[in-house]
């Protein structure tokens, strides 16, 4: 059985999957955002990309999947790079894994 894939997020970020066979769903608000990935949710789509610039008040999508092995939420980052969302996310997910936070503090340029 095939694994569905789907990116959601600015058309800019996720058109580039499109290329490599992901279904793509163009966005361009957070209520927009968070209807279409609950939509892919509920159709059991076993990997979704997010363009991190919606995930701020998406808490909702994580807790809705936090108990399921599937999807994989794999947060993608702009072009401005990635959010403090995403970054902390990562952080606490890396950290749970670990048992230890191995990310250490980002340090900042002179």
């Amino acid at each position: 059985m095939a694994t569905k894939l789907a990116a959601v997020g600015e058309y800019d970020v996720i058109m580039p999957f499109k290329a490599v066979g992901v279904e793509i769903y163009p966005v361009t608000s957070s209520s927009e955002f968070i209807q279409k990935v609950m939509e892919l949710i509920d159709e059991e789509v076993g990997v979704i990309f997010l363009s991190d610039k919606f995930l701020d008040g998406a808490e909702s999508i994580f807790e809705k999947v936090s108990a399921r092995p599937l999807p994989c939420i794999i947060a993608i980052p702009g072009p401005l790079g990635a959010t403090e969302f995403a970054r902390k996310r990562m952080r606490n997910l890396v950290k749970k894994a670990c048992g230890v936070d191995i990310m250490g503090k980002r340090k900042e340029s002179l």
